[in-house]
């Protein structure tokens, strides 16, 4: 910063980011994953898998559960949210050697990263000739977000 500017930095809006690690056995989920057709996305971005709704499958059942439970968890802990919330789309991103989405930092195996979508991220590129995959979720609440006394509220129902 200049010598002449008298600033202050305040951390007004801290962003909520959740890790929990699946201990469940995923042998049987990782073969599914692994055998995901993919197929080219766009420029930039690598590949994504054929089938956007992934762990709708039932061997991926016991994972759903523990991404459903914890994706719960964050919303009513961390964004103060007590309803429902579904799955909208799961999807396997894949990068090739080389092939890169815009730098975040990784996961250890069998981490789950819940975040807000607004929040920047990516995967830096590949250094490795075997394809990185990656499973990707969106979850939507079936009711509200916010609040209407604080003027914050999302009804989704109204828009139905």
């Amino acid at each position: 910063m200049s010598d002449n500017l008298n600033t202050n930095i305040y951390q007004m809006f801290p962003t909520p980011l959740y890790v929990s690690n699946y201990k469940g056995d995923m042998t049987e989920i990782n073969n599914y994953l692994h055998s995901i057709e993919l197929k080219e996305h766009n420029p930039g971005y690598g590949m994504i898998s054929k089938d956007s709704y992934i762990i709708d499958n039932p061997i991926c059942k016991p994972l759903a559960e523990f991404i459903h439970k914890s994706m719960t968890d964050f919303a009513v802990n961390c964004m103060a949210l007590n309803e429902q919330i579904f799955f909208s789309q799961s999807w396997i991103s894949g990068k090739a050697q080389g092939a890169s989405h815009k730098a975040h930092s990784h996961p250890n195996t069998n981490d789950l990263i819940i975040f807000p979508s607004w929040l920047m991220h990516g995967v830096p590129p590949n250094q490795k000739p075997k394809i990185r995959k990656v499973l990707g979720v969106n979850a939507m609440t079936k009711g509200k977000l916010g609040d209407q006394e604080t003027i914050s509220e999302l009804d989704y129902k109204r828009y139905v």
